[in-house]
């Protein structure tokens, strides 16, 4: 992991009331080389940002402190990591307005302003940048500019994972004709929004759609697939700026009648083909023609293979829906199949490691599966579900409730669990999982061996198991 370490989010101008604005002129010495001493010997580290959309970015004070910061921090690094801040444009400035601010910086912070980096390389042609902030549908663009530059250095998307805060940031909605967005939908929607939904990973940890494309972008795999049913009648979709079109990874649609049109993505990067078939019919077929983007699909002109993208609309048919990337010059061939899933049938538990340390510094993620007869994860299944790990030291008065989570299993058929040992001895209830389709069993508990103190949980029905070590 590379790590940008960064400082402050304002200075002495704040963006909120109470943020550190009201204490950045007596603590900002203290603060910031706390922060560069505790950590210039990590590696990972390998930028330090002394700040992020700083209100006075474009005032003389602005330019004044970029310049005192940037100094400070590297007569601490004895290794030379190199210095940024992240600049934001309002919509009345000039690429200009951030030229005094950006001088002392190493490396120049851009947020959300691919279009300004051509002309800002002609007019300062020893400038390095960084883009510190993008929008996830911008990913094509933006990677593009890197690859084609030399002088920007890489692209940091408006989030990584979805985080608590800017609740809906992220929204996709299906809007009525002539109506916008909610204007709560970008950053404050009210609850039950609690999340920014923006992330390529949710507040799991659970990849999203836009990962997937970028999995093909950053030559991850060279092939996906995502499925997105129709919008209600009467609506269309709206995504914003930090939004993805909501789609799966799912050929599991039970609220969509058999033969309604649904749209199917294929990301790719290196075919020059891609097949679509449903149920081993084809059903489309996209090629990358001389101009990159032009296709015959189902028997009419398309956009074809475009930004990584090949678009397919097609009757849904529960079965298999598979697509086939070919590389002409080498006759590979990739495969992407997703499978129709029967009825929800049982719980399947999959712990990321098998044993844990009794120490509250070690963790383990533990997720919950609905799966049908076959073990297939059902992705549409919400089910009432009760998770609960628990363990009892010697004195029955200290009880520590390490996880509980009780109510609807009902985003895409999965929730996780993350669990935690304490230091003393115990015998710990490890994970019960209770629901109309694995009913609670009489002492699934875990039993603790003399020797090494571990401890194992093995599931009623799914066999899924999961051991401690002190």
């Amino acid at each position: 992991m590379l790590v940008v370490n960064e400082a402050f989010d304002s200075w002495s101008k704040g963006k909120l009331a109470d943020d550190y604005h009201l204490y950045f002129d007596a603590w900002w010495h203290r603060d910031l080389a706390d922060m560069v001493l505790r950590d210039r010997n990590h590696p990972s580290v390998v930028i330090w940002s002394i700040g992020n959309e700083i209100p006075l970015r474009a005032r003389p004070l602005g330019a004044s402190l970029s310049r005192e910061l940037s100094d400070f921090v590297r007569a601490r690094d004895p290794e030379g990591r190199p210095v940024t801040s992240a600049f934001s444009w309002s919509p009345e400035w000039n690429p200009a307005e951030a030229d005094d601010f950006m001088a002392p910086l190493d490396i120049a912070g851009y947020n959300y302003k691919p279009q300004f980096y051509t002309s800002d390389h002609r007019r300062d042609p020893a400038r390095v940048m960084v883009a510190t902030e993008s929008y996830p549908q911008q990913s094509f663009e933006s990677w593009q500019a890197v690859w084609e530059n030399e002088w920007l250095i890489g692209d940091f998307v408006w989030t990584a994972m979805d985080h608590l805060g800017e609740s809906a940031l992220g929204w996709t909605a299906a809007t009525l004709p002539g109506k916008g967005m909610l204007e709560t939908c970008l950053g404050t929607s009210p609850w039950p929004w609690h999340i920014s939904y923006a992330g390529d990973l949710d507040i799991c940890g659970f990849k999203k759609p836009q990962s997937f494309y970028r999995n093909v972008l950053w030559d991850v795999s060279p092939l996906e697939m995502v499925v997105s049913g129709p919008a209600p009648a009467g609506t269309s979709e709206q995504t914003s700026a930090w939004g993805w079109p909501d789609e799966e990874v799912s050929w599991t649609w039970p609220s969509i009648s058999e033969g309604a049109q649904v749209t199917v993505k294929v990301y790719s990067k290196a075919h020059d083909e891609v097949e679509l078939f449903v149920n081993g019919a084809r059903v489309g077929r996209a090629m990358r023609g001389d101009g990159g983007s032009i296709a015959f699909v189902n028997g009419s002109w398309f956009r074809g293979i475009e930004r990584l993208t090949a678009t397919f609309v097609v009757p849904y048919s529960p079965g298999n829906l598979t697509a086939v990337g070919h590389v002409r010059a080498t006759g590979r061939t990739d495969v992407r199949t997703l499978l129709t899933t029967g009825m929800p049938a049982a719980l399947r538990l999959a712990a990321d490691r098998t044993t844990i340390c009794a120490s509250r510094n070690d963790l383990a993620y533990v997720t919950v599966y609905v799966v049908d007869s076959a073990g297939r994860h059902v992705p549409h299944a919400r089910v009432d579900v009760s998770s609960e790990l628990n363990q009892k030291a010697h004195d029955r008065s200290d009880v520590s409730v390490l996880c509980i989570a009780v109510g609807e299993l009902r985003f895409r058929g999965r929730r996780r669990a993350v669990p935690r040992r304490q230091r003393r001895p115990a015998r710990p209830r490890l994970l019960s999982a209770t629901s109309p389709y694995n009913p609670p069993r009489p002492g699934a508990r875990g039993v603790a061996s003399k020797g090494e103190r571990s401890w194992r949980h093995a599931h009623p029905q799914s066999g899924s198991h999961w051991t401690g070590r002190r």
